[in-house]
């Protein structure tokens, strides 16, 4: 199971993020879609954060905007298809546990 998460921000932008929530520490790749965002058209992201679970060469789930429940639901889902503990992506500490998209 591979995991990459893709930014519409810039480079430096995505960076920071990246590095102050320890995105990439966790072993998902990073990656920029820059204006005109070709990656997100052709996925059909109309907000952002958009989740997109990849499995046996199909989409298995799709979340728009922020949830903390539908985040760790979908990390749980990727892990058990990886054959992998359940972890926790985002706790209380992190800030809102919901942000429309």
């Amino acid at each position: 199971l591979a995991v990459a998460a893709i930014s519409q921000d810039g480079p430096v932008e995505t960076d920071a993020f990246s590095a102050a929530h320890r995105i990439a520490a966790g072993g998902v790749r990073v990656l920029v879609d820059p204006e005109p965002w070709l990656a997100s058209d052709a996925y059909e992201v109309r907000a952002t954060p958009t989740f997109v679970l990849l499995a046996r060469g199909r989409v298995e789930a799709v979340l728009e905007g922020w949830s903390r429940d539908d985040a760790n639901g979908l990390a749980a889902r990727a892990a058990a298809l990886a054959g992998a503990p359940a972890p926790v992506v985002s706790s209380p500490a992190d800030g809102p546990a919901f942000r429309p998209g």
